[in-house]
C-alpha cells in the first residue's frame, strides 16, 4: 500500500486522538502525533512555510522573557517525542521519562497546528479534539 504523507498524518493523528481520548495511552499519543507533527513541520520548512515550532518560539522568548535560540528552544520542546523516539539522551532503562496529559495533549495541538498550516480539511476526530481541548486549555497551556 502507497500512503500520501498526508494520508499518514491523518491516520498518525486521528489514532493519537483515539489513544488519547478513548484509551488514556500518553505515551503512544505523544509518539503518534509527535511522529505528524515533526513530518508535516519539516515538509513546512522544505516549503517556505513556518510550522508550529517557528509560530511558538516568538511567544516563548515574549512570555518567558527568554533569549533562547530557536535551536534551543525546538530542543526543549521536542525533549520527550525523542527520548520516546530514539532514547538516546539517557541510554538508561532505568531513566524515568514525564508523561502526563498536558503533555500528549500538546504534542495532538502542535501536529493539529502543522496539519492546519496547509489548509487542510480538519476531520470529525480532530474537531473532537480541539473541541475537549477548548474545554481545559487553562489546566493544559498552563504549564508549558
Amino acid at each position: 500500500m502507497y500512503f500520501s504523507k498526508t494520508e499518514l498524518a491523518i491516520i498518525q493523528i486521528e489514532r493519537a486522538i483515539d489513544l488519547f481520548i478513548d484509551e488514556r495511552d500518553f505515551v503512544s499519543t505523544l509518539t503518534l502525533a509527535g511522529a505528524a507533527e515533526e513530518m508535516l513541520g519539516n515538509i513546512l520548512h522544505a516549503n517556505g512555510m513556518e510550522n508550529i515550532l517557528a509560530e511558538l518560539h516568538p511567544w516563548f522568548q515574549e512570555k518567558y522573557d527568554s533569549d533562547a535560540s530557536f535551536g534551543q528552544f525546538a530542543r526543549k520542546a521536542n525533549e520527550i517525542r525523542n527520548e520516546l523516539k530514539h532514547g538516546h539522551s539517557f541510554p538508561d532503562l532505568e531513566h524515568k521519562v514525564e508523561v502526563s496529559e498536558p503533555l500528549a495533549a500538546q504534542m495532538l495541538m502542535r501536529a493539529l497546528v502543522n496539519y492546519k498550516n496547509f489548509d487542510l480539511e480538519p476531520t470529525v476526530k480532530m474537531w473532537k479534539f480541539v473541541s475537549w481541548l477548548k474545554e481545559r486549555e487553562e489546566e493544559i497551556f498552563s504549564n508549558w
